[in-house]
């Protein structure tokens, strides 16, 4: 695959570190369009929970679920393929790891001759937005693509890939699209490709945690 023209799968994981991951949903973005979605619930250790019903998950959906290890095959394919990418991504990385530390030998985008065994570097949508627009009041997902004017392309492209009781805010899949849609516009709005947006933020992340910046 040509390192300049990567896919980006943006994800997003409903669950916490108590009860793990509920709910899945992923697209991806290639070319400025987004195409196979994929989603599902998980089995729940727990018969209920607080997160549960704060994120109005259907306890039958979690019930009925299989256990996300599953679903790993499918999350290392997309790490071969291309680059993870979530909003706010520490937390998708940690909740990844929790089930699986390392997704295999996996390309290095940033550096053709290697490969690694990590599921990072992750391409954050907060981090890019943060790049484009420095000093907004809120980074959240849904504040952002309401500064974006993008909130009504996310209406629409939910209504397209996600399940119909899905299709709102905190739904993995729809918060995916959303995350993705983000960063089709942070890559439009600084021209450039993931592969630059994916070395100047994985640069910025470096920085910030030897508490440069």
């Amino acid at each position: 695959m040509d390192p300049t023209d990567l896919k980006i799968f943006a994800i997003d994981f409903e669950g916490n570190g108590r009860e793990g991951i509920l709910e899945f949903g992923a697209i991806c973005l290639h070319g400025g369009e987004l195409s196979n979605p994929v989603d599902g619930f998980c089995a729940c250790p727990r018969e209920t929970g607080i997160f549960l019903s704060r994120r109005k998950i259907p306890l039958e959906r979690t019930a009925s679920g299989v256990p996300f290890d599953n679903f790993l095959p499918i999350f290392q394919d997309m790490r071969r393929q291309g680059i993870l990418a979530a909003h706010h991504a520490a937390t998708e990385d940690t909740l990844l790891r929790s089930r699986c530390p390392s997704p295999g030998f996996v390309p290095d985008w940033t550096d053709p001759d290697r490969s690694l065994v990590s599921w990072r570097p992750w391409l954050d949508s907060r981090m890019a937005v943060k790049k484009v627009w420095p000093r907004l009041n809120s980074y959240g997902l849904r504040e952002t693509l309401r500064w974006a004017n993008l909130e009504g392309r996310w209406r629409e492209l939910g209504k397209r890939f996600c399940p119909p009781d899905r299709c709102r805010p905190h739904c993995a899949l729809y918060d995916a699209v959303g995350c993705a849609l983000l960063l089709d516009c942070c890559l439009r709005k600084l021209e450039i490709g993931p592969l630059d947006l994916l070395r100047l933020l994985t640069g910025e992340l470096q920085l910030r945690l030897a508490g440069i910046l």
